[in-house]
Order: C-alpha cells, then sequence, then structure tokens
C-alpha cells in the first residue's frame, strides 16, 4: 500500500483532520488528558507498532524472539527522511514501538554495559 503525501493542507483538510482525531479519541478507556499541538505547516511523519526489540546480530541473523524484520528498510526510511528535509519535521513514534519482552540478551559484564551505554549515548539517550 503506497501513502500519499500531502505537501499543502487546506484549512477544511486540518478541520476534517481534527474532527476525524477527535471521534477516535471520544470514549477512550484511558484518563489520559487531550493535547493539543500544532505542527506549524511542518510534515509530521507517524510510525507506529514497530516492534523493534533486539534486531540484527553481529553475523546478520535474528533471534527467534524478533519480530521486527524490517531493520534494513527502517534505516532506509530514516536516512531518506532526513535527506529529504527542507524544512523540520516531526517524527512521531506511537505505540508500541519497542518490544523490549522478547528481547533476550542482557549486559553481563561491566564491559557490556559500557558498551550498551556508549551505543544508546550516540542516540541521544
Amino acid at each position: 500500500m503506497k501513502g500519499t503525501r500531502h505537501n499543502e493542507f487546506s484549512p477544511q483538510a486540518d478541520e476534517q483532520l481534527i474532527s476525524l482525531l477527535r471521534m477516535c479519541e471520544e470514549g477512550s478507556p484511558y484518563e489520559v488528558p487531550v493535547k493539543h499541538l500544532s505542527s506549524d505547516g511542518r510534515e509530521v511523519v507517524i510510525l507506529s507498532d514497530l516492534h523493534m526489540s533486539e534486531g540484527l546480530t553481529a553475523s546478520g541473523t535474528v533471534e527467534g524472539t524478533e519480530d521486527f524484520f524490517a531493520e534494513k528498510s527502517f534505516r532506509r526510511l530514516l536516512h531518506h527522511l532526513d535527506a529529504a528535509r527542507q524544512s523540520s519535521q516531526i517524527l512521531v513514534l506511537k505505540g508500541d514501538v519497542s518490544d523490549f519482552l522478547r528481547v533476550v540478551s542482557i549486559p553481563d559484564a561491566d564491559e557490556e554495559f559500557i558498551e550498551w551505554e556508549q551505543m544508546l549515548q550516540t542516540v541521544g539517550i
């Protein structure tokens, strides 16, 4: 399925989208207050339900618990979004981005903890 890229939004389209999103919020069992944000005309990219866990091993294989098999495609998408960016974009990672229950490898030794810490720092975590 190929998505449609909208470069310009009309006020009518914006109102239709807002109306649709509000309908989705009605009757929600969650007691979370709605927070209204504006994109200020910036492109909004929403990705959901990726269920990423450990990813590829050093040998290029995946563990039996892995459920995300689009690592290379996801990396290409992020590089594309970064390269195509002419103005600031908003990237929204929503709902089940990480699937920590499927992560079975954890650091054992101090060196492994340091390696994980350094890796996470490279992405700002």
